[in-house]
């Protein structure tokens, strides 16, 4: 009567989309909290030990945390093949973001010389090895995009264009600002394609999946807010309490509308209408708590590392979080709301 291949497909099927809808990606995180717990614990240690500044450590764990980005795009893409729509837009989204940060982490290590194969003393030898472990990396990198082969030759340029653009491009760059915009695009792609990232099921997207996803986009925005718009106490108050008003609505209405809809356009506007309500917030006051954007910047790596799967993300925000016997986060932060 049944066909035993067809029962077995739909079976292995029933459990893919089990595993799928599934919030793996939270107990994953809750299973981090010990490491994290070791981490928090021996982070003045770890942070005296690196003698870095304040600046220095901010830049040099961003340019960390979009190296582990990078890895992460090409060792845990999908495959391009069996995208749910033909036309879908998420090949250029991450070629793009394989072309920033690689652009960008290649600029931050542009004092460090392109190391060589040093077992042998011959030099021909040693630039045969060197250009075939750069090969070696280039194929890595365009495989990752297989088995489409435009997938693979549009992750391998983006990758060599990002590496020679870093090695040309300015030293004043904003690694920090390059990190957090990289992470909001992630996590906007993660919603565009879950299974591609092994995020969960498009449609069948859980409350801890979509909550998640408006935390760490939050927190993304609320650190550009506090850290890149100045607080000059321009708006006139009563002007500002009707904007602020006025800005709550349309992100308590966008968060309803993503709620049930599970919309990319929808998210972005949700995260758009999340930015510019703190903005406005940061604008109009005559003064920011002085660790607040520090602590926003540590809980957008935390959140972002569970989010993705990447404790090691996850302890760098812990490792930056500001030194206080007692953090009050939600109250030097509430005003923006």
């Amino acid at each position: 009567m049944f066909n035993d291949t067809i029962v077995v497909q739909s079976a292995i099927s029933s459990f893919n989309n089990a595993a799928l809808a599934a919030p793996a990606f939270f107990w994953t995180g809750v299973l981090m909290l010990p490491l994290l717990g070791l981490v928090w614990l021996g982070r003045d240690a770890i942070m005296a030990r690196l003698g870095w500044n304040t600046t220095k450590t901010n830049a040099r764990f961003a340019s960390l945390a979009m190296g582990m980005m990078l890895v992460w795009l090409v060792v845990m893409g999908g495959n391009y093949g069996v995208l749910r729509d033909a036309a879908s837009t998420l090949p250029y989204v991450v070629a793009t973001l394989i072309f920033v940060l690689t652009a960008t982490v290649t600029r931050q290590l542009a004092d460090v010389k392109i190391p060589r194969i040093g077992w042998t003393k011959n030099p021909r030898w040693q630039k045969i090895w060197t250009v075939a472990a750069a090969l070696a990396i280039i194929a890595a990198v365009a495989l990752s995009g297989w088995p489409t082969w435009w997938g693979a030759l549009m992750q391998g340029a983006a990758f060599v264009c990002g590496f020679i653009t870093g090695r040309m491009m300015r030293r004043d760059i904003a690694p920090t600002f390059i990190a957090i915009m990289a992470m909001v695009v992630v996590t906007i792609a993660m919603l565009m394609q879950p299974e591609y990232f092994r995020f969960g099921q498009l449609g069948n997207l859980t409350v801890v999946h979509l909550g998640w996803l408006v935390i760490t986009g939050a927190a993304a925005m609320a650190t550009l807010a506090i850290r890149y718009i100045p607080s000059r106490g321009r708006i006139h108050h009563s002007a500002f309490v009707k904007l602020k008003w006025m800005m709550r609505f349309v992100t308590c209405f966008a968060l309803v509308l993503f709620a049930l809809t599970e919309s990319v356009p929808v998210f972005t506007g949700l995260l758009a209408a999340l930015f510019i309500l703190f903005a406005m917030s940061v604008w109009h006051a005559t003064r920011i708590p002085e660790k607040l954007g520090e602590q926003m910047w540590a809980i957008t790596l935390m959140t972002f590392g569970v989010l993705t799967v990447m404790p090691v993300i996850s302890a760098l925000g812990i490792l930056i979080w500001p030194r206080a016997t007692r953090p009050q986060v939600w109250n030097d932060g509430r005003f923006l709301l």
